[in-house]
């Protein structure tokens, strides 16, 4: 199933991995690899994860401490949020 992050997702990614670079190269590698093999996750079971609210699911990821909202449309998933677990719940949600 096709895949699309919103940008708020996508600066959520990027602005993590640029956050774990700062840290280690090894760890922007580590991150970004382990956002990558969720999603793959989620894209070939979409409907295995918990629905957190509505039609929106969450998926957590292992290792780092982030949470990824999505929902499923037709014929692809909508990447919502890249989420920090530590932030401000919902912060996300006025993007829906």
């Amino acid at each position: 199933m096709k895949v699309r992050y919103t940008s708020a997702a996508e600066e959520e990614f990027a602005e993590s991995a640029l956050y774990y670079l700062e840290e280690s190269p090894q760890s922007a590698l580590n991150f970004e690899k382990k956002i990558d093999k969720t999603i793959s996750l989620i894209a070939e079971a979409p409907n295995r994860y918990p629905i957190y609210e509505s039609d929106i699911r969450v998926k957590v990821v292992d290792t780092f401490p982030f949470s990824i909202y999505y929902r499923v449309r037709t014929g692809e998933i909508q990447i919502l949020s890249i989420a920090h677990q530590s932030r401000k719940p919902r912060y996300w949600s006025k993007r829906i």
